[in-house]
């Protein structure tokens, strides 16, 4: 989804010039994410890898591609970095990756990206939020949203959304949450299962702006769309891994993690609940109130809005800007 979303804000965004010569970024219009699963099933890797090889062509008949070495130009990724980054040298079970992000082509490329691959360093990987449910079309919607946030009674010290997904690399964490959360009074779950109120969006919004703190364990990956949501939700967001939100998203995550969400010790799970409960209340308006301010910068504008009624930065205002000075230091 961040990769129409991005798609169709580029379309209508203010900045866009025509003429190559003026342009300082360059965006691709191409939905990585998308292309990747929809070829993960074929075997032949000549064919899985067929569309990539092509794009890189057709790119290289632009003079402007060549105008910074790629430097200047970006692509979207709407899943994990690591679908697109198989080496040529693997051995095993490819589970169904891509090579589009191997190839050299693309090497100086700045990748945005909802999950990077945090071990591989070149193209370069930044990460942009998950979509949320939230696309406002007017600042008075923004503004309306952060009040009601603001105002909810939270009747819950915690709370927990998810599943334990036995094969995952936090399957030992959210099974601990699981059974922390359903053995206390002061925690709400909603355990995921396939056909639970996981994917009814007004569930899960009502739990989180019912709540103070909401778990963001690992899943498949280390990151969380949830994390998100709990942003949106006005919901503080305690973390299990460094790798979850706070080394993925700098572009958009304030410089001081304390202010604005709780870090556990995946050892210090037991404690949990001790450590929630020795939080201040004056403590956590503060760091609600710091969450409450995110939510613009974390936030997918609609497509369609009128850039005369929108006075704030989306994830999209945020992401062109920072590809920007980010051009400027590499000139």
């Amino acid at each position: 989804m961040s990769e129409l979303l991005f798609h169709a804000r580029a379309e209508t965004h203010p900045c866009r010039v025509y003429d190559p010569h003026i342009a300082r970024i360059f965006y691709i219009p191409f939905y990585t994410g998308q292309y990747v699963s929809s070829v993960k099933e074929e075997n032949n890797l000549t064919r899985r890898d067929a569309t990539g090889i092509e794009l890189a062509a057709y790119l290289s008949k632009f003079p402007s591609f060549y105008r910074q070495g790629g430097l200047d130009h970006f692509l979207i990724m709407g899943s994990r970095t690591w679908e697109g980054l198989r080496s040529e040298n693997l051995t095993g079970t490819d589970f169904g990756t891509n090579k589009i992000l191997r190839l050299p082509k693309f090497s100086n490329l700045t990748i945005l990206t909802v999950d990077s691959d945090l071990y591989v360093k070149q193209p370069v990987q930044m990460g942009i939020p998950y979509p949320s449910y939230f696309h406002p079309s007017t600042s008075d919607e923004m503004v309306s949203w952060q009040e009601t946030v603001r105002h909810m009674k939270r009747t819950h010290l915690f709370s927990y959304i998810g599943g334990v997904r036995p094969w995952s690399m936090s399957a030992d964490i959210r099974s601990k949450l699981l059974k922390l959360c359903k053995s206390s009074d002061h925690c709400a779950v909603i355990e995921c299962e396939k056909g639970t109120v996981c994917y009814e969006p007004n569930k899960i919004m009502d739990l989180m702006t019912q709540s103070h703190f909401c778990l963001q364990p690992s899943g498949d990956s280390p990151t969380r769309r949830a994390v998100f949501d709990s942003v949106l939700a006005g919901c503080i967001p305690v973390f299990f891994s460094k790798d979850t939100a706070y080394n993925q998203y700098p572009w958009y995550l304030p410089k001081h993690p304390d202010d604005w969400s709780v870090f556990i010790e995946p050892d210090h799970i037991n404690q949990l609940e001790k450590v929630l409960k020795r939080i201040p209340e004056k403590k956590i308006k503060q760091m609600r109130e710091v969450v409450i301010e995110m939510i613009p910068r974390v936030t997918y504008v609609h497509p369609n809005a009128s850039r005369d009624e929108i006075r704030f930065w989306d994830v999209v205002d945020v992401a062109l800007a920072e590809l920007t000075k980010q051009v400027k230091l590499a000139a």
